[in-house]
C-alpha cells in the first residue's frame, strides 16, 4: 500500500493569508499488476508536482499595475479628436484598466473617460468602463 499526502499553503485570493490545501492519494499493490502500479505512481507524482507548481506560481495578470495616465498617450487622438482607435491604444487601455476608477475620480480625466469619445474608444477596444 502506497499512501501519499501533500500539503500546500496557498495564498488567499483577497488577502495575504495562506490557506492549507491537501492532496491525499492511496494505492494498493493488490489492485493492479506491478508495472501498472508503477505507472500509476509516476502519473500521480507528476500530477502532484503540476498541482504544486500551479499553486506556487503567480499568474502573469497578478503583477501590480503602475497607474500612469501617460501610458494612455496612444489614445489621445481618438479620445480628443474622434480619430480611429489604434491597436496600441487598446493595449494601453487593457493594461491600465485596473486604474480606471482612480482616473475617473480625478476631475481632469473623468470627462475624457466618460465622454462620448472615451466610451467609443473603450467599446472599440472591448474594454468595459467601471462604475466607481
Amino acid at each position: 500500500m502506497v499512501h501519499l499526502q501533500l500539503y500546500i499553503n496557498t495564498p488567499h485570493k483577497y488577502s495575504h493569508k495562506s490557506q492549507p490545501f491537501l492532496i491525499s492519494l492511496s494505492l494498493s499493490n493488490t489492485q493492479l499488476p506491478n508495472y501498472l502500479t508503477k505507472m500509476k505512481l509516476k502519473a500521480i507524482t507528476l500530477l502532484c508536482i503540476y498541482t504544486l507548481l500551479c499553486f506556487t506560481t503567480q499568474p502573469p495578470f497578478a503583477a501590480a499595475v503602475t497607474c500612469d495616465v501617460t501610458q494612455l498617450s496612444p489614445c489621445m487622438g481618438p479620445i480628443l479628436y474622434g480619430s480611429a482607435t489604434p491597436s496600441a491604444c487598446c493595449s494601453s487601455l487593457k493594461m491600465q484598466q485596473p486604474c480606471f476608477c482612480q482616473y475617473a475620480r480625478n476631475p481632469t480625466y473623468s470627462g475624457y473617460i466618460y465622454g462620448s469619445n472615451g466610451r467609443r474608444v473603450a467599446s472599440d477596444c472591448h474594454v468595459s468602463l467601471p462604475r466607481c
